[in-house]
C-alpha cells in the first residue's frame, strides 16, 4: 500500500512544483506525528484507567 502511494506522489511531483511537494510533504509527516502523539496519549490514559 506504502509503496503504490509513494509510486503516484513520485508521478505527482512531476506535475507539481517540488517546492510544493515537499510542502505538502512536511505537513503530512507533521500531521502523522500529531496523530502518533494523540494514539499514544490516549493509550496511555487507557492503561491508567485499565490498571
Amino acid at each position: 500500500m506504502h509503496y503504490v502511494a509513494r509510486n503516484v506522489l513520485k508521478k505527482m511531483e512531476v506535475y507539481v512544483p517540488s517546492n510544493t511537494s515537499k510542502r505538502i510533504w512536511t505537513s503530512n509527516i507533521l500531521l502523522h506525528k500529531w496523530r502518533y502523539k494523540r494514539l499514544k496519549m490516549f493509550i496511555m490514559s487507557g492503561k491508567k484507567t485499565i490498571e
